[in-house]
């Protein structure tokens, strides 16, 4: 089932992704899959939700997420986010905050990701409209999306007793 999503969202990204200006989205691109090598890091000893795909190594599912469907993602998400309208854009990102939790649920019904700690398909739902917001604010102004998640990451390891340095 992994290789199938896989597959089809690098078929979806050959099809409609805006390869062409690519370079315009690796700044972003670089900052999401930080993000997740950072989340993976911090979170080593008390992880909050984890892929356990059984086709793939943990760290390589991770690696291979990050490295290869999250750029996928952001060539479709990034260069059709509507320029003008309020209502426009809360609508295309819930959209994908629809996508991306559907995706979720899917593979946790399939036993190919978990949740720790806590952690709850709700809370993904509420991190996945953040994130793609985030994602945009980045686009636009990459000081103002660091600053954010640098408070946002505190604020959650707080919530959930995270511990800062692990032992």
């Amino acid at each position: 089932m992994d290789l199938i999503l896989t597959i089809l969202v690098l078929a979806i990204t050959i099809k409609w992704g805006n390869f062409k200006n690519w370079q315009a989205y690796y700044p972003t691109f670089l900052f999401w899959a930080l993000g997740n090598f950072l989340y993976l890091h911090l979170t080593l000893a008390k992880p909050l939700w984890l892929f356990t795909t059984p086709i793939l190594p943990r760290q390589l599912a991770e690696i291979m997420m990050s490295l290869l469907m999250f750029p996928c993602f952001l060539l479709l998400f990034l260069p059709h986010f509507p320029q003008k309208g309020t209502l426009k854009k809360t609508g295309y990102i819930i959209i994908w905050v629809f996508i991306f939790s559907g995706i979720e649920y899917w593979a946790l019904k399939i036993n190919h990701f978990a949740y720790f700690n806590g952690w709850r398909f709700t809370y993904s739902v509420i991190f996945n409209a953040f994130m793609f917001t985030l994602l945009v604010i980045h686009y636009k102004s990459p000081l103002w999306a660091w600053l954010i998640s640098i408070a946002t990451t505190f604020v959650l390891m707080t919530l959930f007793q995270i511990p800062f340095l692990n032992q």
